[in-house]
């Protein structure tokens, strides 16, 4: 009799064992389950990022082409706000990023390394915009200067003519 109590008292500590050992596993799941889910988002900005950023690159070399082969001052300004908007777009979710790699438990130096390649990259790409709005000023001015001389050398034609 005390052999069978006995008995039972152990199958009923390693039962108890189990159920905590089996708790503990949930735990990790749960944890991972909530690990991979801000991976997932995490991924999800990136390419969202990534296609911000190409966007960037494509209405600036539409905006480069349509420079070389002549465009209105509106599509240029059309253009340009699209290409600012894009950058906003880019900087917010980089923040986004940011904020979430803080807020995150696991290993992010690879995070971390791609949310910095990609500020460089935007930073780049900032500077090119510069650049290019610099190059825009300068032709409107050179424009204007020729449309001065052109209208000055007409009436100075007129003038010999009469």
């Amino acid at each position: 009799m005390v052999k069978n109590l006995l008995s039972l008292i152990v199958i009923a500590l390693f039962f108890a064992s189990c159920d905590n050992k089996s708790d503990k596993l949930q735990n990790q799941v749960d944890s991972l389950k909530a690990e991979l889910q801000t991976n997932q988002k995490f991924v999800q900005t990136l390419q969202e990022v990534g296609t911000l950023m190409d966007s960037i690159d494509a209405n600036r070399q539409l905006l480069r082409v349509n420079m070389v082969e002549g465009t209105t001052y509106a599509d240029y300004t059309s253009r340009m706000k699209d290409i600012n908007n894009y950058v906003k777009d880019t900087q917010g979710k980089i923040s986004d990023l940011e904020k979430a790699l803080k807020k995150s438990k696991g290993n992010n130096n690879a995070y971390a390394a791609t949310i910095k390649k990609l500020k460089a990259d935007l930073e780049a790409k900032n500077l090119e915009i510069v650049k290019l709005q610099d190059l825009v000023a300068t032709l409107g001015n050179e424009n204007q200067n020729l449309i001065t001389t052109n209208s000055l050398q007409q009436a100075e034609i007129n003038d010999k003519a009469a």
